[in-house]
């Protein structure tokens, strides 16, 4: 950990090699955080940016329910938004931390960001938007309940929810929980959600074989639109990428 004058921050951070947090107290002190690699786990990184260092990118959802038209100029969705730490043995652990490191190996928290020393004397902070998870509660399955939406800090800590997305006053800390994925976990960026899925999970999930056997037998009802009377068909996946004829059902899921 370094405590330099902030003007000398882009000089301490020259070196790609060496991953780094700097996080700015001040237009005069900044305290960077050197991270070191570690052989027993894989890092991937989230986010709107098509730079190389970010493995998944995600774009913002249209509120017509398909992904927004080009780079949209107001995302909500940081280019660097988060990043998952996998180790390399059973039971092949994920974390979840907020915030990716850039083209030069860096994360930034300026001086507007929220962020605190620990009890320990170790720096943490929230980004702009925040990265939100919520754990389906007794585990990913017909009968799951929503669990609690929490925020992940940049060093992976839990806290309870801001007042407002992005106010400068983080929640409280969860000391009981922690940042660990679990199947059926929801990862929201601010513009859009992810579900995360294990193997053992998608083991348990329906093979695409049951899901057509299950729309052939919805259609054999032939299910009727309680207002247009008429009657309803769900196509194959192979015909449902065309435009929706008059025929295709809806649902409406209260939320």
């Amino acid at each position: 950990m370094h405590h330099i004058s902030t003007p000398l921050v882009s000089k301490a951070l020259s070196n790609r090699g060496q991953h780094s947090i700097s996080y700015t107290l001040s237009r005069s002190h900044s305290v960077i955080v050197e991270y070191t690699h570690d052989s027993d786990t894989d890092m991937f990184q989230i986010g709107r940016s098509t730079e190389n260092m970010i493995d998944f990118v995600v774009t913002d959802t249209s509120p017509g329910g398909g992904a927004a038209e080009g780079p949209s100029a107001q995302s909500t969705i940081s280019r660097y938004a988060c990043r998952i730490l996998c180790d390399r043995r059973p039971p092949y652990t994920a974390r979840i931390y907020a915030a990716g490191f850039d083209a030069s190996s860096n994360i930034f928290l300026g001086e507007r960001a929220a962020k605190w020393r620990t009890p320990d004397g170790l720096m943490d902070g929230l980004t702009t938007n925040g990265v939100l998870v919520m754990h389906p509660a007794g585990g990913f399955s017909e009968d799951s309940a929503p669990g609690v939406w929490r925020e992940i800090s940049v060093c992976g800590n839990v806290y309870t929810l801001r007042d407002s997305r992005s106010a400068q006053q983080r929640g409280k800390l969860v000391e009981n929980e922690s940042n660990v994925l679990q199947d059926g976990s929801l990862i929201d960026l601010c513009g859009a959600t992810l579900l995360w899925r294990t193997p053992a999970g998608l083991l348990r999930a329906p093979t695409l074989k049951q899901l057509e056997a299950q729309r052939q037998e919805a259609n054999a009802a032939r299910p009727q639109c309680p207002v247009g009377l008429s009657t309803l068909a769900f196509p194959s996946p192979a015909r449902g990428r065309t435009a929706p004829d008059k025929q295709q059902p809806w649902v409406y899921v209260r939320c």
